[in-house]
């Protein structure tokens, strides 16, 4: 009986030995497992964490353009408003053009205006007989010497550089202000500023239009703008006649002189 223990104790050891060395083998596998297992699922967790963010980024976007349609259809009405609107105007513009177009009074008496001064200035090649026209569309003057029977015109396009180009615009500024003055439009200044009238003319060689320019200016100067301001910069200058009696001063533009400056005190012809 004592043998018979013993070799069930023997057996009982030696099953006892397997059955370990299986828990060990069991037990290795399960933490081989388990540690495939909490990858797998953390790394499901960061895939569904990510896809969380897009998401949420997805709907904070489709927060701020679900506004877009309501302010598309909003913009397409005020588009809708604004065309009809500009059809409107287009409409009130097209009639008032077409009533300024039939009212040419204001136009032939600027015309007429213009042509006075030039002659006044005696400028060379202008007549009484010369016919100025001024298209209502662009206010341009063109002087038609129909006297000479010269088929060419005179404009702002085609007039001589110098001191002929800067008497032809200041002439039809000063018909302007004229105009201005005579049908009583307050909405242009009453300062008419001239710069260089003599420009590369010599006084001495065009005695008659440097003259007859400053009796023009003196002359509207106590007449028909006597309330407007004329300023004068020119390289010589002509003292008015005395039966004018306008208000005039006169000074010297000179470097280093703090009473008399020049119009660009930091400029200096070295």
């Amino acid at each position: 009986m004592l043998q018979l223990q013993k070799k069930q104790m023997k057996n009982l050891r030696n099953k006892r030995f397997e059955l370990v060395k299986e828990k060990e083998t069991i037990d290795n596998h399960l933490n081989v497992v388990s540690e495939q297992y909490d990858s797998a699922y953390l790394s499901g967790a960061i895939e569904l964490e990510r896809e969380k963010a897009k998401l949420v980024e997805g709907i904070k976007y489709f927060d701020r353009v679900k506004i877009i349609p309501y302010k598309i259809n909003s913009m397409e009405t005020r588009s809708d408003e604004l065309f009809l609107e500009q059809q409107s105007l287009n409409r009130e513009l097209k009639s008032m053009k077409a009533k300024a177009e039939k009212n040419l009074k204001n136009l032939n008496e600027l015309s007429s205006l213009f042509l006075d001064c030039l002659i006044n200035t005696k400028e060379k090649g202008y007549s009484k007989d010369d016919l100025v026209k001024i298209r209502p569309d662009d206010f341009l003057p063109e002087i038609f010497h129909i006297k000479t029977g010269d088929t060419a015109t005179t404009s702002f396009r085609n007039i001589g550089s110098g001191g002929i180009k800067t008497r032809f615009k200041t002439s039809f500024a000063i018909a302007v202000h004229r105009l201005a003055k005579k049908i009583d439009i307050s909405i242009l200044p009453k300062l008419l500023i001239i710069d260089t009238p003599m420009k590369n003319v010599s006084e001495r060689e065009n005695r008659e239009q440097f003259e007859g320019f400053y009796q023009m200016l003196y002359e509207l100067s106590s007449t028909e703008l006597k309330d407007t301001q004329v300023i004068i910069i020119d390289k010589e200058f002509r003292k008015p006649s005395r039966e004018l009696g306008s208000d005039l001063i006169v000074r010297h533009m000179k470097l280093d002189d703090p009473e008399n400056p020049p119009l660009i005190p930091y400029f200096k012809n070295l």
